[in-house]
């Protein structure tokens, strides 16, 4: 029972600050966007292999995009007449602030709220990669509102409810009905004074 007491308390007190964390991080990206972006390669012996990942925080949203290409072993990896880059280190762009909105595909229908998710297959009649492009748009404010409802129940709880209760101890919750004079949990005695619990 004090484990699962104090399992909830510690969700309760991480999903808080993780909501305090999320919070600063909206009002941060009404100032700037951040764009970070990374291309690697995973090659097989049979196929050429690399993932193009796109991450933006700005306006109020997080956007999460990645693109898997494959080719077959031998064949230059093109897409029409350009060259895919196979291998970039993470850049890191700051720009004035705008909602995630990623280059390709060229419009991602926004869904309500500011939500969306998509996924494409990718292919040209010209080029042998392919592709499957998946992105994921979502806005901060939901995943705030996450984290305080994991966290607002034991809050409350521990609070206000428990302790008014009678029977319980005033100071910890804890169920005086075997012991009603002293509480074993905490040491709490019923004549104590407020300073010394």
């Amino acid at each position: 029972m004090r484990f699962l007491r104090t399992l909830r308390l510690a969700i309760s007190a991480i999903s808080l600050l993780l909501a305090l964390f999320i919070a600063i991080l909206w009002i941060r990206s009404h100032i700037v966007t951040d764009d970070f972006q990374r291309t690697a390669s995973h090659d097989l012996p049979t196929e050429l292999r690399w993932t193009s990942d796109h991450f933006i925080l700005g306006k109020g949203g997080i956007g999460i995009c990645r693109i898997a290409w494959s080719a077959p072993a031998g064949s230059a990896p093109r897409w029409g007449d350009a060259p895919f880059v196979r291998d970039s280190a993470l850049t890191h762009l700051r720009s004035a602030p705008a909602y995630p909105q990623f280059v390709f595909p060229p419009t991602l229908p926004q869904m309500r709220f500011g939500f969306n998710f998509e996924q494409i297959n990718i292919g040209s009649s010209i080029s042998p990669a392919t592709g499957i492009y998946t992105g994921m748009i979502l806005p901060l404010w939901a995943l705030i509102v996450f984290f305080l409802v994991l966290a607002i129940p034991e809050t409350v709880l521990r609070c206000f409810h428990r302790r008014r209760r009678p029977g319980l101890c005033p100071h910890c919750g804890y169920d005086l009905r075997a012991s009603p004079d002293r509480c074993p949990e905490c040491g709490h005695t019923r004549n104590a004074s407020p300073a010394v619990a």
